[in-house]
Order: structure tokens, then C-alpha cells, then sequence
């Protein structure tokens, strides 16, 4: 297969996983939204700022850094993967500590617990970066609609299932989790690429020097896009920050 045969491949598989995705997500979300409260997305969205910015410390621009390097070598992926790993314990390791303060700050003790386990899905995506920049790097989106979709059926049923039964803000915890652990295992069970004991210094520099400023700007970004839900959870409710989360959690699935 030639390159531009490779590329426009990987773009019809590409806009098929973001297409197959978002509607599943929305038909997924509009079915939750029926079984459970507007204080129940309002808890999701106290804790997502925390996550989102758990997750860009863990990622740290490494993903990106791989993708861009025009020549690239096995202690790379290594350097990367074992960063990852890492990064997402430091991260795991501090929502796991200001939870308490973080649940007191918005006066909602359960929050303390939803975010520690929610919070492990950081510890799980951080298996999978190194695997997309392998995708990414081959134009391999087929790949990824393969673990994409199977990942957002299964998790989505057995959150309207659990939401049905009555669990909750736990329903949308579980869809998160499974959905993650089930993309990892698909992946991984792709035989994509498996890390070998090298890494490199430089290579960890090299990367960092590129990846700390996609850490930054993400961070920013994560920040002020969740602004309004800080400051309506805190002002208001956990029930107002749900409506208006839940609002703009459609609109950003329906608009690409």
C-alpha cells in the first residue's frame, strides 16, 4: 500500500472511531441522563478538572514527543513507557492525598472516595500512550476503532445497567474504568510493541524538553475550561454544576 493510499485509510478509519465513538457516547449519556440525577454528573464534574490535570502530568507531552521524532528507536518507546508509569503514580499518588481537601473545598464528602477510584484511570491510560503513538506513527487507525468502539458499547451497557439498578454517580465511575482497562487490554493484546529494559537519559530529555510545554498548555487549557463548573459547584450546587456539565459534556460529544 502506498503512502497516500496509507493516509487516506487512516483518515476514513480515523473519522469512523471519532464518529462511532461520539454517537455512541451521546445515545450512551442520554440514557444515563434518564436513570440518574443532575447531582450525579455534578460530583463527575467536581472531580473531572482533577483527573484531566492527573492525566496531562502523567502524559507530560511524551505521546506527541514519540509521534513527531523522525527517526525512532526502541529506547525511546522505552524512555516513554517507563515515564509514563511513573508520572502516573506521582499522579495517582497526589489526587489520592488532597482528595480529603479537595471534598471539603466543595463540602461533598463523597468525593474523597469517588475521586480515588476514579482516579486509578489514570494508572491504566498510562499503559496506552506508548501504543498510540505506535498507531499514530503507522496511520494504524483501524486499530483503534477496534478497541474504541467494542470498549464504548461494553462500558456503556454495564453503566446503564448499574444506573438502572440504582448505583448512581457510580455508574458513570464504572464506564470510565472499564472503558479505559478495556482499550489497554485490547491494545496490548494487539502485540503492537512490548518495552524492553533500555531507556536513555537523553532521550527522556529530549522528550521532556518538547512534551513539558504540551504539559503546560494543557494544564492551562484543563483549567479554564472547567472554570465555570469550579465556581457553580462551589457558589451553587452539585446539581446546577451537573446541568450545566452535562450541557456541555453533549455539545463537545456532537461537535467535532
Amino acid at each position: 500500500m502506498s503512502l497516500t493510499q496509507k493516509t487516506l485509510a487512516g483518515i476514513a478509519w480515523n473519522f469512523a472511531e471519532q464518529f462511532g465513538r461520539r454517537g455512541l457516547s451521546v445515545l450512551t449519556t442520554l440514557i444515563l441522563a434518564y436513570f440518574l440525577t443532575p447531582k450525579d454528573f455534578g460530583l463527575v464534574a467536581m472531580m473531572t478538572v482533577f483527573i484531566n490535570l492527573a492525566s496531562s502530568l502523567m502524559d507530560s507531552g511524551f505521546k506527541q514527543a514519540l509521534i513527531r521524532l523522525p527517526e525512532i528507536k526502541p529506547t525511546d518507546f522505552n524512555t516513554a513507557f517507563y515515564s509514563n508509569i511513573i508520572l502516573s503514580i506521582i499522579s495517582y499518588s497526589l489526587i489520592f492525598f488532597v482528595a480529603p481537601l479537595i471534598s471539603s473545598f466543595y463540602n461533598e464528602p463523597r468525593l474523597t472516595i469517588l475521586l480515588r477510584v476514579t482516579s486509578v484511570v489514570v494508572f491504566i491510560n498510562a499503559f496506552q500512550l506508548v501504543q498510540f503513538a505506535v498507531l499514530s506513527r503507522e496511520l494504524n487507525f483501524k486499530t483503534q476503532f477496534k478497541a474504541a468502539i467494542p470498549a464504548s458499547i461494553i462500558s456503556g451497557a454495564i453503566a446503564i445497567t448499574m444506573a438502572y439498578m440504582g448505583y448512581g454517580v457510580w455508574a458513570l465511575v464504572t464506564q470510565t474504568l472499564i472503558s479505559s482497562l478495556l482499550v489497554t487490554v485490547i491494545l496490548w493484546y494487539q502485540d503492537l510493541w512490548r518495552p524492553s529494559l533500555s531507556v536513555s537519559m537523553q532521550a527522556l530529555r529530549s522528550m521532556y524538553r518538547f512534551g513539558y510545554k504540551l504539559f503546560l498548555a494543557g494544564s492551562l487549557d484543563t483549567v479554564f475550561k472547567n472554570m465555570y463548573v469550579i465556581v457553580i459547584a462551589k457558589l451553587f450546587s452539585a446539581t446546577l454544576a451537573g446541568l450545566y456539565f452535562f450541557a456541555d459534556r453533549i455539545r463537545d460529544i456532537v461537535i467535532f
